[in-house]
């Protein structure tokens, strides 16, 4: 839980200098939900999700500008 907060606080706060420049939700239903990818050096990847938690889900959901989690899911 700690740890996967600390590496989306390292991105964040990294910014474009890291090679970090994105962040974003694919393959849901809805705008508002999928799985979490970030982008590094031009490539998208998905987030692993060992532990993942409501905390992580809520500094991610604030980073693309909504205001709240509502729900999260594992796996």
């Amino acid at each position: 839980m700690a740890f996967l907060f600390r590496v989306l606080l390292v991105l964040l706060l990294a910014g474009v200098a890291s090679g970090f420049t994105g962040i974003r939700l694919r393959g849901g239903k809805h705008g508002h939900e999928g799985r979490v990818e970030v982008e590094h050096n031009g490539e998208w990847k998905a987030v692993c999700d060992h532990g993942w938690d409501k905390k992580a889900a809520q500094v991610v959901c604030r980073m693309l500008g909504f205001p709240d989690m509502l729900r999260y899911t594992k796996g």
